[in-house]
């Protein structure tokens, strides 16, 4: 299960960061702090999520979002919805699995419509800790219901026995030239003890590139002729793309540029981004985020076939589980336009960052506002982006304030501000307007539903305003609270505690 890695990660992040570390290009901690946040809204409150991990919008009218225990959840594409559908269901085979079972994504088929192809992986455990398989496999749309797959259309892509639970075929997503790209984890639960990303003769700690229309050589996809190490005398495996990566959680392609990207969860200090060139070696396990790993012991270090990554932070300041995400290309927030856009599973955090030159990445700014442990991130066909929090539901990106500017988060507070964090029986919200108006405190839980509607009414500028809330009736948990000015909105997250 992703979240039990991730927890293990973040009880060592304090303990085990070395400071001593030279900083290189693309430290996320030496990037320019503009000062500038970005925030999410709610669109599907009605709909209920169990732990979602991602979005896809094939350009049907309707957003497809799968869940870790084998079921894709189906709604129509557009706010306010209320009611969902299930378009598969294999959580039998995942939940009856004897050791453990786990989903991971979804793809459309670029023909989707025509032909009603569906990719997704998942994991499933046997009766000892060796049984561990990993599969790809395609599902056909029903023949009479166009909500639902058929579940015994499966056709096995890859059949992927690994040495343990972790770090499998995680994310799937076709290129602008048709290809489905595959991301894969190195098999190995700590430390790659087999040294599978830095073997290219197995598909362990893979970008693997496929032509899932034409199979050839007795296998259910082909290999493109163009893939880096087709024809290679070394015995490596021409399905690869690149390679020399430990746990690459979510690939995206820029649509407007179409550059590969794809996030790599850490070890123990650095997380990172990179951008993937064909036939690259991203360096796991000499390496860890630009810099030498183990910290302390024996050490290959060699750079010299690496590509070191456009973006890495450690443990210590951002956070212990990168969630990959996408190159913003939406118009629902044009300051943030080209910016790359990830969280951190365990820090309850998102980011933006201006990733256009990656020898200067710029412009390090904040997403507040309830992402929660970010499983995902998702993009509809307008380009717009998601979040799925693996304990809640899926927000969305919604606006931002003080992009290219140097005004300090602070002024958000100064007009919104919860007391006292965390709340236990009672709070309160301390709220200013700029302006004179009706504004209104909305209070969400982690699965985006109302909860209450602390104070409505019309307020005079620069005047301070402290309604109280009653939490006595609520259950623990994260909370979100949005105050709706007359120009803008402004979130708070906070914590009710028993």
């Amino acid at each position: 299960m992703r979240p039990l890695r991730f927890l293990l990660a973040f009880g060592l992040v304090a303990l085990l960061w070395s400071p001593a570390q030279a900083q290189r290009i693309g430290d996320l901690g030496n990037l320019p702090v503009t000062g500038a946040t970005a925030l999410v809204d709610y669109p599907f409150f009605g709909v209920s999520f169990q732990s979602p991990l991602g979005l896809r919008d094939p350009g049907d009218g309707f957003f497809y979002v799968p869940e870790y225990d084998g079921r894709i959840r189906v709604f129509e594409a557009r706010d306010n919805v209320s009611e969902s559908e299930i378009f598969l269901d294999i959580s039998d085979r995942i939940l009856g699995s004897t050791q453990r079972g786990e989903f991971y994504t979804l793809e459309f088929h670029p023909d989707y419509a025509t032909n009603g192809y569906v990719y997704v992986t998942y994991l499933l455990g046997g009766d000892t800790g060796a049984d561990y398989v990993c599969y790809l496999s395609r599902f056909t749309r029903s023949s009479t219901n166009p909500r639902r797959l058929d579940p015994n259309s499966e056709q096995i892509l890859i059949e992927l026995p690994q040495p343990s639970f972790a770090h499998s075929i995680n994310d799937l997503a076709f290129g602008p030239d048709g290809y489905l790209y595959v991301s894969v984890g190195d098999g190995g639960e700590f430390e790659d003890p087999d040294n599978n990303a830095q073997n290219p003769g197995n598909i362990f700690g893979t970008i693997l590139r496929l032509d899932v229309d034409n199979p050839s050589g007795g296998q259910a996809y082909g290999i493109p002729a163009d893939n880096p190490f087709v024809g290679n005398t070394n015995g490596w495996r021409e399905e690869i793309y690149a390679y020399g990566f430990r746990n690459p959680w979510r690939l995206s392609f820029d649509r407007l540029t179409g550059e590969l990207y794809s996030a790599d969860v850490g070890e123990i200090t650095w997380e990172e981004v990179n951008r993937i060139e064909a036939g690259g070696n991203y360096g796991w396990k000499r390496l860890e985020g630009a810099f030498c790993f183990p910290l302390d012991g024996p050490q290959d270090c060699d750079r010299s076939d690496v590509v070191e990554p456009v973006l890495y932070y450690n443990h210590a300041e951002f956070g212990a589980s990168i969630t990959g995400g996408y190159v913003y290309r939406g118009s629902r927030v044009p300051e943030l336009q080209g910016f790359y856009i990830f969280g951190d599973f365990a820090f309850f955090t998102a980011w933006a960052v201006d990733l256009s030159n990656p020898s200067n990445p710029n412009g390090l700014i904040t997403i507040e506002g309830g992402v929660g442990n970010v499983s995902s991130l998702g993009q509809d066909r307008n380009g717009e982006l998601y979040f799925s929090n693996f304990f809640g539901g899926v927000t969305r990106l919604a606006s931002a304030s003080g992009v290219n500017a140097e005004e300090s988060v602070v002024a958000d507070e100064s007009l919104f501000r919860v007391s006292p964090n965390p709340m236990q029986q009672r709070g309160a919200f301390e709220l200013r307007s700029d302006e004179a108006g009706t504004v209104t405190i909305r209070v969400y839980d982690s699965l985006g539903r109302l909860v209450a509607t602390p104070f409505e009414g019309v307020v005079n500028p620069g005047t301070l305003y402290v309604p109280t809330f009653n939490t006595a009736d609520l259950p623990a948990g994260i909370y979100i609270a949005r105050l709706d000015l007359p120009a803008r909105s402004v979130t708070q997250t906070f914590t009710v505690v028993r």
